[in-house]
């Protein structure tokens, strides 16, 4: 097999064939790492339908935070407990946290459009090529004020790409669907693809608990606190067990 994926290698160099993969980056969260096997990837935003308790992990008793109803967040991976239960992770600044999905919804995107519009949608191949210089908006879906990514028209160069989802909006305007170039997927708007000005991104604000540090200091806290109480009983039964001893 290595042999396979060396011979694969040394002919795309030659060719001078760009290899490209994606990789999924597991979060460096210690439940996360002890349960991986129970989890899946789902990168996908949510709302919260109440005010929503946040966690450590979904097993702590020590509650974090509490976000407000209407608060966003970016779930990345989804433990699923054995009675069915599922939460979601999604990272701080410095430390991950899980909150459960009983309390969330799917913040409206790209699948929901889909599913709404799917006698909308046309299927048919159409190659783009950009004609201008200037910026290529990519948006969550079409009609949206939400940028997922912007291109460079230099950046494509000469280079072209195919949309195989097209979707006309009320306006008459050609949407193409971009699933996936180079690490970079959205809508973008066919009957007028390139903007003359770089816009400004716009994306769902990301809910993080204000006092992420002093969580991060209490938790040490009580770590401490434990380790200290757990010395303190052992020797206390074990001094104890030797009196009784003698």
């Amino acid at each position: 097999m290595k042999r396979i994926i060396t011979l694969f290698f040394i002919v795309s160099v030659l060719m001078h064939v760009p290899v490209y993969a994606d990789v999924l980056i597991e979060p460096d969260d210690s439940f996360y790492k002890w349960h991986a096997d129970e989890c899946y990837s789902v990168n996908k935003y949510y709302t919260a339908q109440n005010n929503t308790p946040v966690y450590h992990s979904p097993n702590s008793w020590f509650q974090f935070d509490e976000a407000e109803k209407g608060s966003t967040f970016f779930i990345e991976w989804i433990y699923t407990e054995s009675n069915g239960d599922q939460w979601g992770l999604y990272e701080g600044h410095t430390i991950s946290y899980w909150v459960s999905m009983n309390d969330l919804i799917p913040l409206y995107s790209h699948d929901e459009f889909m599913t709404e519009h799917a006698s909308e949608i046309i299927e048919n191949e159409v190659t783009f090529y950009p004609e201008q210089t200037g910026w290529v908006i990519l948006y969550e879906y079409p009609g949206s004020t939400w940028i997922s990514d912007i291109l460079d028209t230099d950046w494509i160069g000469e280079g072209s790409f195919t949309v195989r989802t097209i979707y006309i909006d009320g306006d008459g305007n050609q949407w193409g669907y971009m699933p996936y170039y180079m690490k970079h997927n959205g809508w973008f708007n066919l009957t007028h693809p390139v903007s003359s000005k770089e816009p400004v991104r716009c994306s769902p604000e990301i809910y993080v608990p204000e006092k992420e540090g002093l969580n991060i200091l209490l938790a040490v806290f009580f770590v401490v606190l434990a380790c200290t109480l757990t010395a303190f009983v052992s020797v206390f039964f074990l001094k104890k067990t030797q009196k009784s001893d003698k």
